[in-house]
């Protein structure tokens, strides 16, 4: 799997129709596997969580994206999604993902596994 070059997300203002992704393992994942034209992001003025929480917020996304291979994510931003074509809310989104990877591995839950996955339904879905 190739690795993602995090610099190449543009920093930007996300147009309507993108969704903003939240801080987490999963959608961590997601960012990185949908590649840079489909994801963005912007400098995040504050956090949502006290400075010592959203450091153990960002070194469990660290450690998660390592476990799937992937480099860890600048710090800072909030990320945003692209929604695929169709699909019109993210709910949409996490549903069709869901369902594409109980389809595909019911089993799946290594986030090496997940990441195969989730790369093979962002690319089917954005193209």
């Amino acid at each position: 799997m190739s690795t993602f070059d995090w610099e190449s997300v543009r920093v930007s203002v996300p147009p309507a129709g993108w969704v903003e992704l939240e801080d987490s393992t999963w959608d961590a994942l997601i960012s990185a596997r949908a590649g840079a034209g489909n994801v963005l992001r912007q400098v995040r003025d504050g956090s949502r969580f006290r400075a010592d929480d959203q450091e153990v917020v960002d070194r469990t996304i660290d450690e998660y994206l390592g476990a799937a291979g992937i480099p860890p994510r600048p710090r800072g931003y909030a990320w945003f999604l692209r929604l695929p074509q169709g699909i019109t809310n993210q709910r949409a989104f996490q549903q069709d993902l869901n369902t594409f990877i109980t389809n595909s591995d019911p089993t799946a839950s290594l986030p090496g596994d997940l990441s195969v996955l989730v790369s093979s339904f962002l690319q089917r879905s954005y193209s």
